[in-house]
């Protein structure tokens, strides 16, 4: 059984079928997640104050974003929250597949140093935003610009 048929504006027809033969072999995924890199830098290159939130899984999304954020005013904020209360949230909010937190827990934050670290357990929403304002008031963004300099030797 033939899927059913998507009309694109310019060429031929693609199924359902092959629109999900390029999601579950993630075809485009590298093409997109640097697509959204480089708008980041756009914007913090124009100048506008973003609050980005990405889940970081390869290590060369991060080695992407200390190449094109490491001359930016960019702040690499981790936020952190144990597994358990992760999962409690993820079964509460019934919006993402459940074991999704699990899955990503052990990756999301072993690749790198922050320039802070917030607890979303510990602390609340309007805690941590405060931490992190206060933070971004006294200090200069550092971990892009010191990853840069360990992948590049000192250079």
């Amino acid at each position: 059984m033939q899927g059913k048929q998507v009309f694109l504006m310019y060429g031929e027809s693609i199924s359902r079928d092959e629109i999900r033969l390029i999601e579950d072999q993630e075809i485009i995924e590298g093409a997109v997640v640097s697509l959204f890199h480089n708008y980041i830098k756009a914007f913090a290159m124009i100048g506008k104050n973003l609050i980005i939130d990405h889940v970081i899984i390869e290590s060369k999304w991060l080695s992407e974003c200390i190449a094109l954020l490491h001359d930016t005013n960019t702040y690499f904020i981790g936020v952190r929250c144990p597994l358990d209360e992760l999962e409690r949230r993820e079964r509460e909010r019934g919006d993402r597949p459940l074991g999704l937190a699990r899955a990503q827990f052990e990756t999301v934050h072993n690749h790198s140093e922050y320039d802070l670290e917030v607890d979303t357990k510990e602390n609340s929403s309007t805690a941590c935003a405060a931490i992190i304002k206060d933070f971004i008031e006294a200090n200069k963004p550092r971990a892009f610009k010191e990853h840069i300099i360990e992948s590049t030797g000192g250079a």
